[in-house]
């Protein structure tokens, strides 16, 4: 019994949050702190110079990269949004049953 008492959970790692619930696939924690740190930029140019501008080349590379996960985890859940609905919808278009490639250019770039 003592070897299983180190297996049990304690009360702090059983908790969940919304992060951790499959249903929790709505909230991106990338997501959101790459929206926080860009509305930060745009509209407080000074205040994300103090949270930024400090940053090693090391940390800075990191900051970026962490953008481009929070990028890449967008567009795959819009790609999963499209493909839950079946798929990309193409309008149908009226395609020309005859083509005249004899017709005379009017591109001013030919002789």
């Amino acid at each position: 019994d003592d070897d299983l008492d180190g297996l049990e959970e304690t009360s702090l790692e059983a908790y969940t949050t919304p992060l951790d619930e499959e249903e929790g696939e709505l909230i991106d924690e990338y997501l959101i702190f790459r929206d926080v740190m860009s509305g930060i930029e745009s509209t407080n140019q000074q205040w994300y110079q103090a949270l930024t501008g400090h940053l090693s080349e090391v940390q800075g590379k990191a900051l970026t990269e962490v953008i481009t996960l929070s990028n890449q985890r967008q567009a795959e859940r819009e790609s999963k949004k499209i493909q839950q609905q079946g798929g990309y919808q193409f309008n149908q278009q009226n395609i020309p049953g005859k083509f005249n490639f004899g017709a005379p250019c009017n591109n001013p770039f030919q002789k």
